[in-house]
Formats: C-alpha cells, structure tokens, sequence
C-alpha cells in the first residue's frame, strides 16, 4: 500500500521586493535621521499554526501555541525602514501522535502610515510586507511545497521619550498556514543626523618669492630734541540722565516719553497686561529650556525683580496634535520651567504663579505648520 504523507504548503513568490523596494515611493521621503535599531517579542499562546493534513492519517489536535521573534531594523526615513527577523512560531499538536514545529526567517519593509509625533516619537501605525523562509521539525511522515513564501503584517509602536525605546504590539501573517501575536519592545541607536562631509580645500598658489631689496644706509643720527612737558588731563565726567523718570536711563530707553507713574520693562516701555516670551523654546515632548530661552528670561527676570508687588501667572499653551490631556499635562510642566528659571535669577517666588491651558485659546490656525509653532507658547500675564 501507498504510504500515506501529511503535506505542509507555502505560497511561492517571486514579486516581493518589486513592491517593498519601488523607487517611487522611496523618492517621496528624504530621511532627516538614519537609524538602526533591535527589538524582541513574545507571544504566550498567541501563534497559530494549521498544517495541512488533506490525504493523510493525521490530523490537527491543538493549533495555538506561544512564540517569539527577534528582528534588527534600519530606518530609511520618518515613513520607512527595512528588518530582518527570526521567528519561532511554536508547535502544532497532532493527532493520534506527534507534533510539528514551525520557524521563519526572512527580510520585510515597513511602511509607517500614521505617526503621533516626528522622528517615531508617541504613537505610531504600520504594515509591512516581506518574504521568509519557513522551516519545521517533526518526526511525521511530510512533504513541503516551496520553502519561501509571502508574509504579511501591521502593528502599532508608541516611542517613549527621547532616548530611542519603543513599546510594539505585532501581527504577522506567514502564508495561510501560520501567524504570530507579539507584544515587545525595540532600541533605536544612533538618532545623531548624519555628519556633513566636509569640503574639499582648494589648491593654494604661492606666489615665487621676490628677490630681496638692497639695503637702505641709515641716515646720520640726530640730536634727540628736550622732552615736551606732559599735558595735565581735564577730568571729563558723563551723565546719563531718565529724562521721563521711569528708572531707565535715557542710553537705554527706547520710550524716552513714558510717564513715570507707569510700570516699565528693562526697556524703558510700558508693560502690557499680556506678554508673549517669543523665542522662548522647549524640547520636543520635554518642558527642558533650549536655544536662546535663557538670554530672553534673564532680561525678564531683571524687569520683575524692579516691581516686586506685581503678582505674575506664567501660562503655557500648546498646539492640538496628541491627546489633549497630555497637551495641558505637557504645558503646565513648561509653565513650571519658566517660572522656576526666573525664581533662581532672583524674582521672588510668591510674585509668580505657572498654569497649563493646553491647547485652549489659540493665536492661529492649528491646520498649518506656523499656526502651530505660534500655539506653543508661554506668555505672562499680569494678575495684580
């Protein structure tokens, strides 16, 4: 009699990379920062493999099983990144005896189509395709129909912090026999943009040097005449006047005709209810000062320190983009920043107070880039 033999199939392929590596799309995103990155996941009870018993004695008793992958990534771009990984997929128990156990490696794309913030910051949506190579183990009587095959995926990543972690959660679908659940988490490396190549110098032609002049004979010496007798100084002395009585001198007012009842900033003009504290930057997702924010605060600090009985809110504002619980977390974080750096330049703690109002009050549109950029913001208000 004819043995009988349990069959394991896998879809052949021969258009994979055509697709993952079309120009057209690589052409549309210029990457600001290449990286390379590694990353794990597991997946307790979460794979599913289903071999293919038509036209043998054997059947499939027990199809979940867990898993695990581990993969090395790079980054082509802010939209796309290629990875390489090792899948082992579990075991199918069979039936009356016997299990087979299913491992892939194999190289995929990923395209990233929906991202919170840049550079894979917060929350981030993906698919993929690749192709792999699927192998399995068992003492069963079988026969494998094309080792490579087509996989297929998608998965969300919410990057935390600045520091290059990522949390992952992952579905991959190898062929129609197999598929892997998988929560993990990956480190990106290197997220320094690229150093420029430096320019080439240019050739330097030195000129052939010039003969050398005949010497010149000295002519005879004179009688040194009687030193002149040294001229006594004048004493000069210079005023620099407040012309308006506002407390800054006329050399540094830049409003000479202000009354001098009325409150004024270290420039010599009168302070309004509302400040906005343009140029004053923070890093992405962080209430950290950066850029030129300490030489702005350091002349505001001088400003308040000459009015101690003013009682002053610092109020942060952001852009909409992200959850707006996070956004008035994040401004009320940035409002504290400022007020605790003009508290360390001298101002007295009880004339400030710092609230976040999140994306609440915009300035300008939040559907445009600028918009945006004007949201985020920290201004001073004036209470009393």
């Amino acid at each position: 009699m004819k043995k009988r033999v349990m069959k394991l199939y896998a879809v052949p392929l021969a258009l994979c990379f055509g697709f993952i590596a079309a120009p057209s799309a690589v052409a549309s995103e210029i990457a600001e920062k290449e990286t390379i990155y590694i990353g794990a996941g597991i997946g307790p009870g979460l794979s599913y493999v289903n071999p293919n018993t038509d036209g043998s004695i054997y059947r499939v008793e027990d199809k979940s099983s867990s898993g695990f992958t581990l993969y090395l990534g790079y980054d082509i771009s802010d939209r796309l990144a290629v990875e390489v990984y090792y899948s082992d997929l579990g075991q199918a128990d069979m039936a009356p005896v016997g299990r087979v156990s299913y491992s892939d490696i194999g190289m995929d794309a990923l395209y990233y189509f929906y991202q919170q913030e840049e550079q894979r910051q917060g929350f981030s949506s993906y698919v993929k395709l690749g192709l792999g190579r699927m192998r399995n183990q068992t003492d069963l009587p079988y026969e494998r129909k094309n080792d490579m095959h087509l996989m297929f995926g998608l998965g969300g990543e919410y990057g935390i912090g600045d520091d290059g972690w990522a949390l992952r959660l992952n579905l991959d679908l190898y062929d129609e026999d197999a598929r892997l659940i998988t929560f993990g988490v990956l480190k990106r490396f290197g997220d320094a943009p690229a150093a420029a190549r430096p320019a080439e110098p240019k050739p330097v032609f030195k000129p052939e040097p010039l003969p050398e002049p005949e010497p010149i004979p000295e002519p005879e010496s004179l009688p040194e005449p009687e030193p002149l007798p040294e001229p006594v100084p004048e004493s000069i002395v210079v005023v620099d006047l407040d012309s308006d009585g506002d407390g800054i001198f006329d050399s540094s007012d830049t409003c000479p005709a202000t009354p001098p009842t009325v409150k004024v900033d270290s420039a010599g003009c009168q302070l309004q209810e509302v400040i906005s504290l343009d140029g004053v930057t923070f890093a992405t997702n962080s209430s950290k000062l950066i850029g030129d924010s300490s030489v702005i605060l350091d002349q505001v600090a001088e400003t308040l320190k000459r009015y101690p009985v003013l009682r002053v809110e610092v109020a942060g504002y952001t852009d909409n983009k992200g959850p707006a619980g996070y956004n008035k977390k994040l401004s009320g974080q940035r409002a504290n920043s400022v007020r605790n750096y003009l508290i360390m330049q001298g101002v007295a703690d009880n004339m400030l107070t710092a609230k976040g109002y999140g994306e609440d009050h915009p300035i300008a549109d939040n559907n445009t880039a600028a918009g945006r950029a004007e949201n985020r913001r920290v201004e001073l208000r004036m209470v009393e």
